[in-house]
């Protein structure tokens, strides 16, 4: 599926959202770009994943102490083409992972 998404892409056929973030915090300054775009009918399995909409690439820039890191992440969703919604729904999935691996670590 990464390849048709990369095609559509280079390509220019595909209506795709973008929406960017920066901010500060623990230390360093996070850069968080957020694409979304239809998922492509082409791809093996579309008809498998019933109610998939669309696909979604986060790629997250953090710079800490001078060195810079990146990471990409891509997600399948069933939610219509709204770029900050996917965002939303994304920070939110990661507030709640975060949380969890909080209380595992105090307890023990």
């Amino acid at each position: 599926m990464i390849d048709d998404i990369e095609e559509q892409l280079e390509g220019g056929l595909v209506c795709a959202e973008e929406w960017v973030t920066t901010e500060t915090a623990h230390g360093r300054e996070q850069t968080r770009t957020y694409l979304q775009l239809p998922a492509p009918e082409s791809s093996p399995g579309f008809t498998l994943s019933e109610g998939l909409m669309t696909v979604g690439i986060v790629t997250s820039a953090s710079v800490r102490d001078g060195k810079e890191s990146i990471d990409i992440r891509y997600y399948i969703s069933s939610l219509t083409l709204d770029v900050k919604q996917f965002a939303r729904a994304v920070r939110g999935h990661w507030s709640i992972e975060n949380t969890c691996h909080w209380v595992l670590d105090v307890i023990y």
